[in-house]
């Protein structure tokens, strides 16, 4: 199984709820460019604990889920 980086996995959950960028950015209440940056790996010194709270929260995940690998994701078929 495919593991997912944070910014992928992000985009996948993000897409799932049929959300654009802005969407989650105003949900989340951080900068779309956090969302975007994020998305395209281009948070180099990483994303803060509480924006990592607010996009998890906005998307109805806790932050483990967000976080963590999808090597055991294919329980849902």
């Amino acid at each position: 199984m495919k593991k997912l980086g944070l910014g992928n996995k992000l985009k996948s959950l993000r897409l799932q709820r049929n959300m654009t960028q802005i969407d989650l950015a105003k949900k989340a209440q951080v900068a779309q460019s956090v969302i975007s940056d994020v998305e395209n790996g281009k948070r180099k010194h990483g994303v803060s604990v509480i924006y990592l709270q607010r996009i998890a929260q906005a998307l109805g995940v806790s932050v483990e889920e967000l976080l963590k690998d999808d090597d055991n994701a294919t329980h849902a078929s």
